[in-house]
């Protein structure tokens, strides 16, 4: 199979943009999920502060710390 050389030039320029644009649309989504995990943690770290404050009941705590680790869960 012979390619012409502007085709295949062509070929090859297309396949390298499509490239970047996959591996900048994951870099973008692994720095949206750092930011969510980031988020999730902070907010286990405040739950946690709150039980200990005595602000939240345990059945508060571990209903909210089930619904934030699942959370990070799926981030992860």
């Amino acid at each position: 199979m012979y390619i012409e050389p502007d085709l295949l030039n062509k070929i090859i320029k297309s396949v390298k943009e499509s490239a970047k644009y996959e591996k900048d649309y994951y870099n973008t989504r692994i720095t949206e999920l750092n930011k969510e995990l980031i988020s999730v943690k902070n907010s286990l770290d405040k739950l946690r502060s709150k039980l200990l404050e005595g602000i939240f009941t345990n059945e508060e705590y571990e209903e909210d710390k089930y619904k934030l680790t699942t959370r990070r869960d799926k981030v992860m």
